[in-house]
């Protein structure tokens, strides 16, 4: 470079910019709660029960893995460790049942809903 001429920089980022504030409405009034039908109420809650049965039916099954492993150590069938055929073959069929009863139970509760509703 030629001496006297200045350095010139690159430039790769924008200007630094105010925030604006932001400007919230606050509705006078109280704020309207909304109440649900009955019948909606009633599925809601039915999905509910539904719902924690079979996360109780999981955690039973998952929290009784380790009584269950801790008691059959040593145990072995057609060569494998007992604890290898309890986690490796017989906890996806157990899971694809609790799976299969929410859905079925959760959609049974939506059909009668909706015959209640016509």
């Amino acid at each position: 470079m030629a001496e006297g001429q200045p350095v010139r920089r690159e430039v790769v980022t924008a200007g630094r910019r105010i925030a604006r504030p932001v400007r919230v409405v606050v509705p006078n009034g109280p704020v309207a709660r909304v109440e649900l039908p009955q019948h909606v109420d009633e599925l809601i809650r039915r999905q509910l029960r539904t719902g924690l049965r079979a996360a109780a039916a999981l955690a039973l099954l998952v929290g009784s893995a380790p009584l269950l492993l801790e008691l059959t150590e040593g145990v072995r069938v057609a060569g494998l460790g007992l604890s290898w055929i309890v986690l490796g073959l017989l906890a996806y069929p157990v899971l694809l049942v609790i799976g299969h009863w929410y859905v079925a139970r959760v959609e049974q509760a939506e059909r009668c809903f909706g015959s209640d509703e016509a």
